[in-house]
């Protein structure tokens, strides 16, 4: 969770902004050495899922309060998003 909260933050710094487009993949380092891709997107969907249904750790969602995440995005933000990413 934690570095693909640092995936989040310094994709805040590169855009300025939270909308994280759809196909934003990371590359993660395994335990074992290894890496993998993970999408950015999927991550922060989950948390805007997981904080909607109450499931969110408290600790974690603070962490993403701090940095100014924005949990809720409004309809016009969303219809923003498919048009910019065609």
């Amino acid at each position: 969770w934690n570095r693909m909260y640092q995936h989040l933050v310094d994709f805040k710094k590169e855009h300025d902004h939270w909308m994280v487009p759809i196909r934003t993949w990371v590359i993660e380092e395994d335990d074992d050495g290894g890496t993998s891709q993970k999408n950015l997107s999927t991550w922060v969907s989950r948390q805007r899922i997981a904080n909607r249904d109450g499931s969110l750790k408290e600790e974690r969602k603070k962490l993403l309060e701090d940095i100014g995440f924005i949990f809720k995005i409004d309809q016009f933000s969303s219809s923003q998003r498919q048009w910019d990413e065609m």
